[in-house]
């Protein structure tokens, strides 16, 4: 037990052997509160549990930390009604039920026994990318049965909502871990220093600022900083107060969407709802790396797991799968390409997930200096008329360690599109038969970007889609 300045209880701390002894106790306190509640019901002005172990491999401390705050939040209880709270609570039963009912079994895994941290910083310590986790491929797998969990205690059965939904909290989390390095606010702080008002704030400007460096869009979101920025001009200049919110008003009702509603959300108890959700998954997120600092094909192997299980590939859409897209790649001479000095000008304009921008990028790397490699893979380029696609096309390529490739959200068949003629030197596309017929209107991109292929015609060898 850790005291406070007073002497009097601050944090209950129960250690249990590193592996299966603490993965059983964490388990029970799932069902019945455990040992550390127990401890809490004698100790009833501590502020935080923690479930510990600690072990030494390959001479490094591994250490797990299970943290869980037992102090009520009142914003947090506000909109609740008839909420179990701690206070309350007159027995063990009783304070387990405020940890499982209201507060949704929450907990921290940072924050006690890290750098910098301590009892008057506990729970407000600045998180780092120092901080975050190279994942495992066992803990990729854990992930989508995480994922799977959560989708089925909350009734969630759009999957390819829940998949849009994911994709842009991946954008939101690479965006935090790009430009906040050193202070990370892609977490929950837990109920005694968070609300999910302040959560989906947090989170909306991150998704912002993701799309404007990684898309180069600008979103609508109105944060809380520009709405108080409003209200500080009401002294001198009224009117001026009055037409910024009715601006940000318009803003919000008319041009902004719910993104990172996995439910729809049209009263308070489901914004509650869905918000309960947001955390699950922002706790199952938060400690990872997915920004990757060179090529890392487990991220790219976590991503496409979500993607098979969250996209339905319908009429109109055909994914190449990577096999394929591999072996196609492989056939082209980036050797030589890359030997005659030339940085060579690459596009797949309907690029859909990305499958070919990455494997090209990947095969650079076998050829290519490691100095110039950035170079050359800012001449891959991927348009994609689906918004939601080309989203998750930039996001698979930062996860796989190539940001530098292009995604542009245009349709490759119009005259206005955004990728200028005539200026490519490799095509890397599937043909499906399904899209011949008199008009060609496949052909138009290529005979703009490629005039000397203006005679290809599809032959009888492609075969039909699945």
């Amino acid at each position: 037990m850790v005291k406070d300045g007073r002497g009097n209880p601050f944090i209950i701390i129960e250690c249990k052997t590193y592996g299966d002894e603490f993965e059983r106790e964490w388990k029970k306190m799932f069902l019945d509160g455990g040992q550390l509640f127990s401890y809490f019901q004698q100790a009833r002005s501590a502020c935080f549990l923690c479930l510990f172990a600690s072990d030494v491999t390959e001479g490094k401390r591994v250490y797990r930390s299970h943290i869980i705050s037992v102090k009520d939040n009142a914003e947090y209880l506000k909109p609740l009604k008839d909420p179990k709270t701690f206070v309350k609570a007159t027995d063990v039963g009783g304070l387990f039920s405020a940890w499982r009912d209201t507060y949704g079994l929450e907990y921290e895994t940072r924050g006690l026994f890290e750098e910098g941290a301590g009892t008057s910083g506990l729970g407000t310590r600045r998180r780092k990318t120092a901080d975050l986790n190279d994942m495992t491929r066992k803990e990729i797998q854990g992930l989508y049965h995480a994922f799977a969990t959560i989708l089925r205690q909350h009734n969630v059965s759009a999957r390819e909502n829940a998949f849009d939904r994911l994709v842009n909290l991946f954008l939101a989390k690479i965006a935090d871990e790009t430009l906040n390095p050193e202070d990370l606010e892609f977490c929950w702080k837990g109920t005694a220093f968070d609300d999910f008002y302040r959560l989906l704030d947090r989170l909306q400007r991150l998704y912002r600022d993701g799309i404007r460096l990684f898309m180069d869009e600008e979103i609508v979101s109105v944060d809380r900083a520009s709405m108080e920025s409003a209200f500080r001009m009401w002294k001198t200049d009224p009117y001026a107060t009055r037409k910024t919110i009715l601006r940000h008003f318009c803003e919000m009702k008319f041009h902004s969407d719910s993104d990172f509603a996995f439910i729809d959300v049209h009263n308070e108890r489901l914004f509650i709802q869905n918000s309960r959700i947001l955390v699950k998954i922002v706790l199952m997120l938060q400690d990872m790396k997915i920004r990757a600092g060179e090529p890392n094909q487990l991220l790219g192997d976590l991503f496409e797991g979500f993607l098979d299980g969250g996209v339905r590939q319908s009429e109109g859409q055909y994914f190449t799968p990577m096999p394929i897209a591999r072996f196609l790649v492989s056939s082209l001479p980036i050797g030589e390409l890359v030997m005659e000095g030339k940085i060579s000008r690459m596009v797949d304009y309907a690029c859909g997930p990305g499958h070919f921008l990455n494997e090209y990028a990947q095969h650079l790397a076998s050829f290519a200096p490691a100095t110039r490699l950035p170079e050359f893979r800012s001449a891959v380029t991927g348009t994609e008329k689906e918004y939601r696609l080309s989203k998750a096309a930039k996001v698979a390529a930062i996860m796989l360690g190539h940001p530098e490739i292009g995604i542009v959200c245009s349709d490759a068949l119009s005259r206005g599109a955004a990728v200028k003629d005539g200026t490519f030197d490799v095509l890397v596309w599937t043909l499906p038969t399904a899209w011949k017929d008199s008009s060609r209107p496949w052909l138009l991109p290529i005979e703009r970007h490629f005039p000397s292929l203006k005679a290809l015609t599809p032959t009888a060898s492609f075969p039909a889609v699945p």
